[in-house]
This record gives C-alpha cells, structure tokens and sequence, in this order.
C-alpha cells in the first residue's frame, strides 16, 4: 500500500505492516462485508470473527463494538497522521507538518467512501456527532502535544491549546465534509484541507 505522500521523513512509516495492524483490517473488512450484506443490526460480532477465523475476544481487543467499526478509517487516519507528525522537525510551521503529516495517509477510497455510506444508512445523526467530536478532540490533542515545548509556560500551554482547536478544527472539518461529499477524491481531499487551514491561519 503505498503513500500518497513521498516525504522522505515520513517514508519511514511505510514498514510491514504488522500482524496485530492485518488483523485488525482483516476485522474491519469482513465487517464491512457483512454490513453491507445483513444490515448493521442484523451482524453480530460472533459472525465478523468467525469470518477472520478468531475469538470475540480478539474482536473486542481492536474495537470496543461493533459501532466503532464504522469510524475506524477516522481511527486509523488518527493514528497514521500522530505516527507521521513525530517525524516532523520541530521548527517547522505547524501548518506545512500538519499538512505533510495529513498527506502521508495510504489512500483507500473505496473503503473511505463505503464507510460513510454505512454511517449514513445505519447510524442516527446523534450516535454519528457524539464520534465525530470524540475524535475531533483526540486530533487536536495530538497536535497540542506536538507544539509543546519540554517544559512550557502557561502562556505557552494556552497558546498551543487554541493553536491546536483551530488547527484540529480545519483539518477534521475538511475531512469530514470530503466523508460525507466526495470520498474517494483524494485530490478534492487536499483542496479542502489547504483551504481549512488557510481558513485558521487567517483567524476570526
């Protein structure tokens, strides 16, 4: 699976991927599959593990339920760009290694786009928000904790903490519309999130 991104400082992300990391893709998809085919309801998580050959217990150790499935693209994302912002130099401007960081995900639109159609069909508006603003905070954090120095001031911990919202704010924001509009245009993806963070870079 390659990167969209070429970066040199984030080719070092492009390992194996781990057999902990195929399981729990393996999980997702027979998920997908079985969504897709009997309705989110009518699929327990006896059936998604009996498809990948493993234990319930094994289902449970990568998602809390069966719910948080279809966010595990937003999961995932989370994960990779918190992975690809590590390796960013510190002096570099917030915006250049969020956007860096961002591009660096391995494009699968097709399972991005059939994600948010399910999210769609099978989950309320409620159940969908509460998610997304659970996700939304993580993201933010993540680069809160990038901007921090070793030892920080408070002005420096209230800084990176509004730095962190808007910055978060527009690039979840932009994701998040792209879910819901044209998932599987990786091109519009990039355009929608230059334009989120250009939005936060000008302010109020």
């Amino acid at each position: 699976m390659a990167l969209a991104y070429s970066d040199p400082m984030v080719g070092a992300l492009t390992s194996a991927t781990s057999k902990a990391e195929r399981t729990r893709l393996a999980l997702r998809d027979a998920a997908i599959k079985r969504f897709v085919l009997e309705g989110f309801d009518a699929t327990s998580v006896a059936d998604i593990a009996a498809d990948v050959s493993v234990s319930e217990r094994t289902f449970y150790r990568y998602f809390s339920t069966k719910e948080e499935v279809l966010f595990s693209d937003y999961e995932l994302r989370l994960e990779w760009f918190r992975r690809a912002l590590e390796v960013r130099p510190r002096g570099e401007p917030i915006v250049t290694s969020v956007m860096t960081a961002t591009e660096s995900f391995p494009g699968e639109p097709a399972v991005l786009a059939e994600l948010a159609r399910l999210r769609d069909r099978d989950l309320g508006a409620g159940r969908i928000e509460w998610h997304l603003h659970r996700l939304q905070a993580r993201y933010a954090s993540t680069i809160e904790n990038h901007l921090l120095p070793a030892e920080p001031t408070v002005d420096e911990r209230l800084t990176a903490r509004i730095r962190s919202l808007m910055i978060g704010s527009a690039v979840f924001s932009a994701l998040d519309i792209w879910m819901r509009t044209a998932a599987g245009d990786l091109a519009e993806l990039r355009r929608l999130t230059e334009l989120g963070l250009r939005t936060a870079a000008d302010g109020l």
